[in-house]
């Protein structure tokens, strides 16, 4: 049976794809997470396809072991824990991000409470350097915006 190792050392995107020594995916597989089981589109392989992927946060990220290396698939089901396959076509999942919109960052309560689409605040720079206008762009995209008033003059 094949075993899967990491190199010591500091982690960057390039060095996903040569952290790892990859053998022959099994129906069996140690150190894994779980298993992706493919969904319409097939996983990308390399630290280039790791760094789009993490750019769409609106999709789940699936960090994939197969024949070719490290692979990136954002659509498919994970299976989370076990040993053995679920599926013929399963390959190991080696991590996962979950999809993580901008509107589900924050406290709901507090978007709630201010009738905002997300939880920001911005603009509240003293004598005006945050404009009106940034306030009123702040509004139109569902943000809270302030007007630091603080060192203007009153006329």
């Amino acid at each position: 049976m094949g075993q899967t190792s990491r190199k010591q050392g500091r982690a960057t995107l390039a060095g996903c794809a040569k952290g790892f020594s990859l053998v022959k995916t099994r129906a069996v597989r140690r150190g894994a997470l779980g298993w992706w089981t493919p969904g319409a589109t097939p996983p990308a392989p390399g630290p280039l396809a790791l760094e789009r992927a993490l750019g769409r946060v609106g999709s789940p990220v699936y960090v994939l072991e197969s024949e070719a290396g490290v692979a990136v698939a954002q659509d498919g089901t994970a299976t989370f824990g076990g040993e053995e396959s679920p599926d013929p076509l399963a390959l190991p999942l080696r991590a996962f991000a979950p999809a993580l919109r901008p509107e589900q960052l924050g406290d709901p309560a507090f978007r709630a409470a201010h009738g905002v689409r997300y939880a920001y605040v911005a603009g509240e720079m003293a004598n005006g350097i945050g404009s009106c206008e940034v306030v009123l762009a702040m509004g139109r995209a569902g943000l809270l915006g302030f007007f630091g008033a603080a060192g203007l003059p009153l006329d």
